[in-house]
């Protein structure tokens, strides 16, 4: 899904329609290691070490400064949970500033295959 986020499928793909939701419902995906870490090629960084480490984890710390929130992110109901798909660094900032909703877009569970690359 990582190469769907980079060509832009999401977006084409994702429902139209945007709606906010409380951040606490995506907290499930806090943990989850998203990202890497400064200096490594392994997906070993989650949104809660990045808050934690925003001096040490440069790269992410800028990209989730210039994030813009007004964009939605791309999420889709997996196990019982919201997935986040796209906007992760979106996620982390609204999070960094305390904000209770986030924009975002449900994927539809029959569109997932559809984006895979």
């Amino acid at each position: 899904l990582q190469c769907a986020e980079k060509t832009g499928l999401l977006s084409k793909r994702s429902s139209s329609r945007t709606e906010e939701i409380n951040i606490s419902e995506l907290s499930y995906n806090f943990s989850i290691p998203y990202l890497e870490m400064e200096n490594t090629d392994d997906w070993n960084l989650s949104i809660n070490q990045l808050l934690e480490n925003l001096k040490r984890e440069v790269t992410h710390s800028e990209k989730m400064e210039k994030s813009d929130l007004k964009y939605p992110i791309d999420i889709y109901y997996f196990r019982d949970n919201w997935i986040i798909l796209d906007g992760v660094h979106r996620l982390a900032k609204a999070k960094n500033l305390g904000y209770r909703k986030i924009k975002i877009r449900k994927v539809r569970e029959e569109d997932i295959e559809k984006i895979r690359i």
